[in-house]
């Protein structure tokens, strides 16, 4: 059994029930993902306003026991000296917050 949540709505611990898409159908984030404050963060910032979340226990459920903050820390160091020397334009330092974001969902997804 699943219900649509406003994104304002969710509470970390919650499960995805559907897959969430975003730019011309990529998966931000699979099924089975549960939620934690910094998932909601991302749903909120890219502006996804309706998540499908499970409301019966699943023993598969997919558990993120990843330490986001660690993990972003880490993307952000290694990215960094990708866009070492452009940092500075506002244009690429959002370009490089994206390509952060989106290598934290993937290793959210594995």
């Amino acid at each position: 059994m699943e219900r649509i949540y406003k994104t304002e709505d969710l509470e970390s611990g919650m499960t995805i029930s559907e897959e969430i898409n975003i730019m011309n159908g990529l998966i931000v984030f699979k099924s089975g993902i549960q939620l934690d404050n910094n998932i909601i963060d991302l749903l909120k910032k890219y502006q996804i306003d309706e998540v499908s979340i499970s409301e019966i226990y699943d023993t598969k459920i997919i558990e993120t026991n990843i330490d986001l903050a660690e993990k972003r820390k880490e993307i952000e160091h290694n990215k960094k000296m990708m866009f070492q020397d452009c940092l500075n334009d506002e244009y690429m330092n959002e370009l490089y917050k994206i390509v952060c974001d989106m290598q934290l969902m993937d290793g959210i997804n594995e």
